[in-house]
């Protein structure tokens, strides 16, 4: 397993603590949350909430840009933010089922931790498996049919 990659974040406390990594998890926390109540986005959402869905979207695709005129506590998060998504410790995704933003540690992760989210997830996969081997012996039929006629 590969070791935790250290990415440089920017924080009001003093050096690598346990405050200072608590500041960086709960800004990233607050505004995920703040982006996340708004969901989904319509033209009718507060213009912040908008700013953040597009500042996040930026983020994911790793063209994270400039943060003017923002609060400094929310500018600080973003760049954290952006700092451990382009640093590679974290993955920042939309999830397919109910549309909310995450972070996860896990490159292959790609539906959120909700209960019903992964349940969705896990009946899919369930019903691509039963898929796959439905038309595997269908195909074996065929097979089998052809070399008998």
């Amino acid at each position: 397993m590969p070791r935790p990659k250290r990415v440089r974040v920017t924080t009001l406390a003093q050096g690598p603590s346990p405050d200072a990594r608590a500041e960086v998890w709960l800004t990233i926390d607050h505004l995920m949350g703040v982006v996340n109540q708004q969901q989904p986005m319509t033209p009718k959402s507060p213009g912040t909430a908008r700013m953040l869905d597009a500042a996040f979207t930026a983020i994911s695709r790793g063209e994270a840009g400039g943060f003017v005129n923002w609060a400094p506590w929310a500018a600080l998060a973003m760049v954290n933010l952006a700092s451990l998504v382009k640093g590679g410790a974290c993955y920042l995704r939309r999830c397919p089922r109910c549309g909310l933003w995450f972070l996860s540690r896990d490159k292959r992760r790609f539906v959120c931790a909700f209960v019903l989210c992964k349940r969705l997830r896990a009946r899919a996969r369930t019903a691509a498996t039963r898929r796959r081997l439905r038309d595997d012996n269908r195909r074996a039929r065929e097979r089998v049919h052809a070399k008998g006629t």
